[in-house]
């Protein structure tokens, strides 16, 4: 009996190409493949990112609209979180939060200041400017919260978060925390806001031909 002649795996492909060019058949491409049209940007690998708190985030606590009662606990916000590597949930880009720590100086229990520590999920649509973050965290006493900022519109650009979150959507008696973080630098605290140098003219204690110095920093 003859045996059949042998056909390597080059030959087949090369053959089926000839058959697409000859008759326009089309081969189809399967989600998540290089060829994948219109594919969503890529997700961010990178991290962890340490985060630190900076000016504007705050902790508030009492009663919020529509409940008008005259108790209202407005204190800074100072601490530090970790953002980890995403994944992605249609245009979302989610990334996991851990190690949170915040200290607020005193609530409307403690006078002393409080360790709020926990994790949670950050979810972006920077196409769509939309955002949600999400946080468990324990605060002595009340063991484990849980706090979610709803579907915003983002604040500032990525990798900066700006969001406030809430135990109850800011409803009556509640607890906010508004967070204004960035990623931490080597230049320590993020309170301390970098700005342009600027030279008066005609110091009368400086040198006329430079000037003086009148600002290297807002602190």
């Amino acid at each position: 009996m003859s045996r059949l002649p042998r056909i390597h795996g080059s030959t087949i492909l090369l053959l089926l190409g000839l058959v697409i060019l000859e008759f326009g058949a089309t081969v189809p491409v399967t989600p998540g493949t290089a060829g994948a049209a219109g594919s969503a940007a890529p997700v961010d690998r990178r991290g962890p990112v340490s985060y630190q708190l900076g000016r504007g985030s705050v902790y508030e606590e009492g009663c919020f609209a529509p409940c008008m009662c005259p108790i209202m606990l407005n204190e800074g916000l100072r601490g530090s979180f970790e953002r980890w590597p995403s994944t992605r949930e249609a245009t979302f880009e989610v990334f996991t939060v851990r190690n949170v720590k915040f200290i607020v100086p005193r609530t409307l229990t403690s006078t002393d200041p409080v360790l709020i520590t926990g994790a949670g999920i950050y979810r972006i649509d920077r196409a769509a400017g939309l955002q949600q973050l999400q946080l468990d965290v324990r605060f002595p006493g009340r063991g484990l919260v849980h706090f979610d900022s709803g579907l915003v519109a983002t604040r500032v650009d990525f990798p900066g978060i700006a969001v406030t979150i809430s135990m109850n959507n800011l409803f009556c008696r509640d607890i906010a925390l508004v967070i204004n973080a960035a990623p931490s630098t080597s230049s320590g605290d993020p309170r301390i806001t970098p700005r342009p140098i600027e030279f008066v003219p005609n110091a009368p204690s400086g040198d006329q031909s430079w000037g003086m110095v009148k600002a290297l920093y807002r602190g």
